[in-house]
């Protein structure tokens, strides 16, 4: 059965994706975020690495391979997408999931991924 791994938003005339699935039906890992340019229908995929976190590398994600969507959500804001939940990447290539209150925001047009903090409770 094919499973959805994708979420999606639309900022600022592009198409922000993370994860999906790639050529020859390949799924994407769930921390790269795609863009497509709206006016030429052209993807570029941004770095899904957002910064330093005890030598580990923390990349934003919307869904969790084999989860629902639940507490993790894309979200469009202006020329913002709001990312909330995440996962770490080890330097050894494996990866765990990181906070899922954590809260994350791609400014688009930079496409630059910035750590927000945390949900209240």
């Amino acid at each position: 059965t094919a499973r959805m791994h994708a979420a999606a938003c639309v900022v600022a005339e592009k198409l922000v994706v993370t994860g999906g699935i790639g050529p020859h039906g390949a799924e994407c890992p769930a921390d790269h975020t795609w863009v497509l340019e709206m006016r030429t229908l052209l993807w570029r995929r941004l770095s899904g690495e957002i910064g330093a976190d005890g030598g580990n590398a923390v990349m934003p994600m919307a869904a969790h391979p084999g989860r629902h969507l639940s507490g993790h959500a894309l979200m469009p804001f202006d020329d913002i997408a709001v990312l909330v939940g995440g996962r770490v990447a080890t330097p050894g290539g494996t990866t765990a999931s990181a906070a899922h209150d954590g809260v994350w925001i791609l400014d688009v047009p930079n496409e630059h991924w910035v750590r927000l903090g945390t949900l209240p409770s």
